[in-house]
Protein backbone atom coordinates (compact mmCIF):
# COMPACT_ATOMS: atom_id res chain seq x y z
CA UNK A 1 0.00 0.00 0.00
CA UNK A 2 3.06 2.04 0.77
CA UNK A 3 4.31 1.92 -2.81
CA UNK A 4 0.62 2.95 -4.27
CA UNK A 5 0.33 5.71 -2.10
CA UNK A 6 3.32 7.61 -3.08
CA UNK A 7 2.74 7.45 -6.57
CA UNK A 8 -0.68 8.98 -6.16
CA UNK A 9 0.85 11.98 -4.20
CA UNK A 10 2.95 12.00 -6.91
CA UNK A 11 0.83 12.15 -9.66
CA UNK A 12 -1.72 14.36 -8.04
CA UNK A 13 0.96 17.12 -7.87
CA UNK A 14 3.75 16.44 -10.75
CA UNK A 15 1.01 15.48 -13.59
CA UNK A 16 -2.11 17.34 -12.99
CA UNK A 17 -0.31 20.94 -12.78
CA UNK A 18 2.02 19.90 -15.51
CA UNK A 19 5.07 20.27 -13.26
CA UNK A 20 3.78 23.87 -11.92
CA UNK A 21 0.77 25.62 -9.74
CA UNK A 22 -2.08 26.27 -11.72
CA UNK A 23 -3.03 30.08 -13.13
CA UNK A 24 0.25 32.07 -11.69
CA UNK A 25 -0.98 33.44 -8.41
CA UNK A 26 -4.43 33.42 -9.41
CA UNK A 27 -6.89 31.30 -6.51
CA UNK A 28 -8.36 28.07 -7.64
CA UNK A 29 -9.94 25.14 -6.94
CA UNK A 30 -11.53 22.06 -8.40
CA UNK A 31 -12.71 18.50 -8.26
CA UNK A 32 -10.31 15.28 -9.50
CA UNK A 33 -10.88 11.84 -10.52
CA UNK A 34 -8.07 9.90 -11.18
CA UNK A 35 -8.31 6.17 -12.57
CA UNK A 36 -5.16 3.97 -13.96
CA UNK A 37 -3.30 1.14 -13.76
CA UNK A 38 -1.28 2.38 -11.17
CA UNK A 39 -3.95 2.72 -8.88
CA UNK A 40 -5.63 -0.08 -7.00
CA UNK A 41 -9.35 1.70 -7.24
CA UNK A 42 -10.43 5.15 -8.90
CA UNK A 43 -9.81 7.93 -6.01
CA UNK A 44 -12.02 11.00 -5.88
CA UNK A 45 -10.64 14.46 -3.99
CA UNK A 46 -10.23 18.22 -4.76
CA UNK A 47 -7.12 20.92 -5.32
CA UNK A 48 -7.28 24.11 -4.54
CA UNK A 49 -4.66 26.95 -4.75
CA UNK A 50 -3.61 30.48 -4.22
CA UNK A 51 -0.42 29.93 -6.63
CA UNK A 52 2.51 29.35 -4.32
CA UNK A 53 0.55 26.97 -2.15
CA UNK A 54 -1.56 23.93 -3.15
CA UNK A 55 -3.85 21.91 -1.25
CA UNK A 56 -4.86 18.38 -2.22
CA UNK A 57 -7.46 16.62 -0.24
CA UNK A 58 -8.20 12.53 -1.39
CA UNK A 59 -9.80 9.57 -0.25
CA UNK A 60 -7.08 6.76 -0.29
CA UNK A 61 -8.68 3.55 -0.14
CA UNK A 62 -10.89 4.68 2.75
CA UNK A 63 -8.62 6.87 4.71
CA UNK A 64 -8.86 10.77 3.86
CA UNK A 65 -5.64 12.31 3.27
CA UNK A 66 -4.61 16.24 3.13
CA UNK A 67 -1.21 17.13 1.99
CA UNK A 68 -0.16 20.66 1.59
CA UNK A 69 2.39 22.29 -0.33
CA UNK A 70 4.23 25.75 -0.28
CA UNK A 71 6.43 26.44 -3.43
CA UNK A 72 7.73 29.57 -1.65
CA UNK A 73 9.16 27.65 1.68
CA UNK A 74 9.79 24.39 -0.02
CA UNK A 75 7.40 22.84 2.99
CA UNK A 76 5.41 19.58 2.59
CA UNK A 77 2.82 18.71 5.14
CA UNK A 78 0.44 15.79 4.92
CA UNK A 79 -2.39 15.15 7.41
CA UNK A 80 -4.36 12.01 8.56
CA UNK A 81 -7.50 13.84 9.26
CA UNK A 82 -9.08 10.69 10.88
CA UNK A 83 -6.17 10.17 12.86
CA UNK A 84 -5.89 13.91 13.49
CA UNK A 85 -2.04 13.85 12.96
CA UNK A 86 0.24 15.16 10.66
CA UNK A 87 3.84 14.65 9.73
CA UNK A 88 5.89 17.90 7.85
CA UNK A 89 8.83 16.88 5.30
CA UNK A 90 11.63 19.25 3.32
CA UNK A 91 10.88 19.60 0.13
CA UNK A 92 13.02 16.27 -1.65
CA UNK A 93 11.71 14.05 0.67
CA UNK A 94 9.26 13.02 -0.90
CA UNK A 95 8.52 11.86 -3.86
CA UNK A 96 6.70 14.75 -4.52
CA UNK A 97 7.12 18.83 -4.90
CA UNK A 98 5.70 22.20 -4.71
CA UNK A 99 5.41 23.13 -8.35
CA UNK A 100 6.24 26.57 -9.05
CA UNK A 101 3.50 29.12 -10.65
CA UNK A 102 3.29 29.34 -14.53
CA UNK A 103 0.01 29.07 -16.86
CA UNK A 104 -0.06 26.30 -19.51
CA UNK A 105 -0.98 27.77 -22.84
CA UNK A 106 -3.89 26.22 -24.48
CA UNK A 107 -3.33 27.39 -27.93
CA UNK A 108 0.30 26.59 -27.73
CA UNK A 109 1.30 24.38 -24.54
CA UNK A 110 5.08 24.64 -26.39
CA UNK A 111 5.09 28.17 -25.88
CA UNK A 112 6.59 26.46 -22.28
CA UNK A 113 10.09 25.56 -22.48
CA UNK A 114 9.56 21.87 -20.58
CA UNK A 115 7.22 21.23 -22.66
CA UNK A 116 8.14 19.80 -25.96
CA UNK A 117 6.89 17.81 -29.56
CA UNK A 118 3.44 19.36 -29.45
CA UNK A 119 0.97 17.59 -31.56
CA UNK A 120 -3.02 19.52 -31.73
CA UNK A 121 -5.51 16.92 -31.13
CA UNK A 122 -8.35 19.77 -32.35
CA UNK A 123 -11.38 20.99 -29.48
CA UNK A 124 -13.55 19.65 -27.79
CA UNK A 125 -15.82 19.98 -25.21
CA UNK A 126 -14.46 18.25 -21.91
CA UNK A 127 -15.84 17.90 -18.91
CA UNK A 128 -18.01 20.62 -19.11
CA UNK A 129 -15.35 23.25 -20.84
CA UNK A 130 -14.41 24.06 -24.44
CA UNK A 131 -11.07 22.94 -24.75
CA UNK A 132 -8.08 22.31 -27.25
CA UNK A 133 -6.32 18.73 -26.92
CA UNK A 134 -2.81 18.19 -26.91
CA UNK A 135 0.03 15.08 -27.36
CA UNK A 136 2.93 16.42 -25.85
CA UNK A 137 5.97 15.60 -23.71
CA UNK A 138 6.52 17.52 -20.14
CA UNK A 139 9.37 16.71 -17.97
CA UNK A 140 10.18 13.77 -19.80
CA UNK A 141 7.11 11.99 -19.54
CA UNK A 142 4.40 11.53 -22.86
CA UNK A 143 1.55 13.19 -21.87
CA UNK A 144 -2.27 13.73 -23.57
CA UNK A 145 -3.94 17.12 -22.19
CA UNK A 146 -7.24 18.65 -22.65
CA UNK A 147 -6.70 22.00 -21.41
CA UNK A 148 -9.90 24.59 -20.94
CA UNK A 149 -9.12 27.63 -23.56
CA UNK A 150 -10.62 30.03 -20.94
CA UNK A 151 -8.73 28.96 -18.09
CA UNK A 152 -5.61 27.82 -19.47
CA UNK A 153 -5.99 25.33 -17.33
CA UNK A 154 -5.90 21.52 -18.09
CA UNK A 155 -9.31 19.82 -17.16
CA UNK A 156 -8.39 15.85 -18.85
CA UNK A 157 -4.52 14.72 -18.22
CA UNK A 158 -3.71 11.24 -19.56
CA UNK A 159 -0.57 9.32 -18.87
CA UNK A 160 0.64 6.02 -19.58
CA UNK A 161 -0.65 4.82 -15.69
CA UNK A 162 -3.35 7.51 -14.96
CA UNK A 163 -6.17 9.48 -15.98
CA UNK A 164 -6.97 13.02 -13.74
CA UNK A 165 -10.60 14.25 -14.75
CA UNK A 166 -11.07 17.94 -13.49
CA UNK A 167 -14.45 19.55 -13.12
CA UNK A 168 -16.31 22.42 -10.91
CA UNK A 169 -13.57 24.49 -11.55
CA UNK A 170 -13.55 28.09 -9.57
CA UNK A 171 -11.52 31.57 -9.67
CA UNK A 172 -13.06 32.26 -6.42
CA UNK A 173 -10.98 33.27 -3.61
CA UNK A 174 -9.59 30.13 -1.64
CA UNK A 175 -9.73 30.60 2.13
CA UNK A 176 -6.42 31.08 3.88
CA UNK A 177 -6.65 28.93 6.66
CA UNK A 178 -7.42 25.86 4.02
CA UNK A 179 -3.35 26.03 3.90
CA UNK A 180 -2.84 25.47 7.83
CA UNK A 181 -2.83 22.41 9.56
CA UNK A 182 -6.26 22.09 11.52
CA UNK A 183 -5.96 23.46 15.29
CA UNK A 184 -5.37 20.39 17.50
CA UNK A 185 -3.71 18.26 15.38
CA UNK A 186 -0.50 16.04 16.67
CA UNK A 187 2.86 15.49 14.90
CA UNK A 188 3.40 11.68 13.91
CA UNK A 189 6.93 10.20 13.75
CA UNK A 190 7.56 8.39 10.54
CA UNK A 191 5.67 7.29 7.64
CA UNK A 192 2.00 6.08 8.51
CA UNK A 193 1.95 3.31 5.98
CA UNK A 194 3.32 -0.20 6.33
CA UNK A 195 5.46 -1.30 3.24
Amino acid sequence: MKRHFWIVLAMLVLVPVLGRAPLGAQDFHANIEMTGVSLPTPMNGAIYTDGPRTRLEVDFQGMPIVLLLDSESGSQTMIMTAQRSYIQMPAGMAPVTAPPAREVDAENPCADEDITECVSLGSEVVNGYDARGWQFVSEGQPVTAWISTELDFPVRIETNDVTVNFSELSLDPVDAALFQIPEGFQPMQGLPFGG
